[in-house]
């Protein structure tokens, strides 16, 4: 006797625990065992197979009876984090390459700045290496003049 009201026991918990299975579309307890939805699915199966066409259920019902039974699963929150990270993870590596490529054509352009300059100022050293001042114009004048008048210097 006392077995017995052990089993009874037991078959109302399993009872509850399969009425309690978590249902992810519905994100509440389903009421549906595996049991159940099988034994559903088999009567569906059992209609829909019927040698007469009009003892078939017709689209419109099997639709009905499979929504009855079955919810497609939800994505895994996993799957749509792992999604999420793989796409920030994308925008920031091409974030980083624009940052990387910006600061590359400023280091060019600050080189070719840097070039420019040394340039215009060796040019301005050879210009004033070169550059004569007037009390030295006037004295090679001089000079030349008097080579010209004395016929030393052709022309």
């Amino acid at each position: 006797m006392q077995k017995a009201k052990e089993k009874d026991q037991q078959e109302k918990k399993g009872q509850q625990v399969n009425e309690e299975k978590w249902d992810p579309a519905l994100r509440k307890p389903s009421r549906w065992s595996g049991k159940q939805v099988a034994d559903a699915l088999a009567e569906l199966l059992k209609r829909c197979w019927q040698q007469s066409p009009e003892a078939r259920p017709d689209m419109k019902a099997v639709l009905q009876a499979l929504s009855n039974h079955y919810t497609p699963p939800l994505p895994k929150p996993k799957m749509e984090e792992e999604r999420r990270r793989r796409q920030e993870d994308e925008e920031r590596r091409k974030a980083e390459e624009a940052r990387k490529e910006e600061d590359k054509k400023r280091r060019e352009e600050a080189r070719a700045q840097q070039e420019r300059e040394e340039k215009e100022l060796a040019e301005k050293k050879r210009l004033k290496a070169e550059a004569v001042s007037p009390a030295e114009a006037a004295r090679k004048g001089k000079l030349l003049l008097q080579a010209l008048s004395s016929g030393n210097v052709e022309a």
